[in-house]
């Protein structure tokens, strides 16, 4: 789980230098560069709390026409977080709706995660929706796999054959229907998350240009 989420939102900066002494003031992209780098390996560490900051902050600086698109991979970091958050009790399901309420009708995009035709039980991976090729769902959760954070439910927009695709790593997005806290208030599983207007990139090399010589 910790390598899928570093290759997902490593995808989304690039990797700050590391720094043995800080200048007294920092460019805006330098400060980004390393707030992006202190938030992926909070939620690599699954360290909640910083996540969840870290995420705030970056949500409220981030330009929405950000030419790189990391906005979508950092409202799923935001929400992560914040489920991450209920699951250990530092924040209440009522404040988790609070938090999240804005998402509605954005878009979002979720970490690279393995392919596979029958979830049946397991956890973190891709598969279709009782069979069918326009729904995919995803059980997501945290690395010991004792919380579910989410059930994640992909509306496509085209049909997916995920049996011709077995085994291969992708990430799925789409645009947010709805944020729905588990009402029971059960901490095992925290929301689900249903998302309209799919679609699935695969994890694949870009096709090398042919040389003109």
């Amino acid at each position: 789980m910790k390598r899928l989420l570093l290759i997902l939102f490593c995808c989304c900066s690039a990797a700050a230098p590391a720094y043995s002494q800080q200048p007294p003031a920092q460019s805006a992209p330098v400060a980004a560069a390393e707030q992006w780098r202190q938030l992926l390996v909070a939620v690599s560490n699954e360290e909640w709390d910083a996540a969840f900051g870290l995420s705030t902050r970056l949500l409220r600086e981030m330009k929405q026409d950000d030419e790189a698109k990391r906005l979508p991979r950092l409202r799923y970091i935001h929400m992560y977080a914040a489920a991450g958050r209920v699951t250990e009790g530092r924040m209440s399901f009522e404040q988790l709706e609070q938090a999240l309420k804005d998402f509605k009708g954005k878009e979002v995009e979720m970490p690279y995660r393995e392919i596979t035709r029958d979830c049946g039980g397991a956890l973190n991976f891709i598969c279709p929706a009782d069979g069918a090729k326009d729904r995919l769902f995803v059980s997501a959760s945290n690395k010991s796999g004792t919380s579910i954070l989410a059930f994640e439910y992909i509306g496509l927009k085209e049909a997916f054959d995920a049996a011709k695709h077995e085994g291969e790593q992708a990430s799925v997005g789409g645009i947010i229907q709805r944020i729905v806290p588990n009402p029971n208030k059960s901490r095992a599983i925290v929301m689900r998350i249903y998302v309209a207007e799919g679609y699935v990139k695969l994890d694949r090399p870009e096709p090398q240009k042919a040389s003109n010589r």
